[in-house]
């Protein structure tokens, strides 16, 4: 996510990970304690500073669902996650 770009963009990237894959995403932009959740069609820039919450919820086979969420900062130079584990979906079946 690069500062001044839509945030809807995010969630392109979200099915570009998707692949395949069914799946759905969810972003929310946090402030003062609530949360706005940001249509597909949103036209809200990115700005340093913003903080985003990412959901996103992929189905498997047979059934069921797995669902990851982040929370990233967007700064001058992109989107920091602030978490410190990295998040990555592995396929075991």
């Amino acid at each position: 996510m690069r500062p001044g770009a839509p945030l809807r963009e995010g969630y392109a990237a979200a099915a570009r990970e998707f692949g395949d894959r069914p799946g759905t995403a969810r972003i929310l932009a946090l402030r003062g304690g609530g949360a706005l959740r940001l249509a597909r069609s949103s036209e809200v820039p990115a700005e340093p500073g913003t903080v985003l919450g990412v959901h996103l919820a992929v189905e498997v086979p047979d059934g069921g669902a797995v669902e990851l969420a982040e929370t990233v900062l967007v700064t001058a130079s992109g989107a920091e996650p602030l978490a410190k584990t990295p998040l990555r979906l592995v396929e075991l079946y």
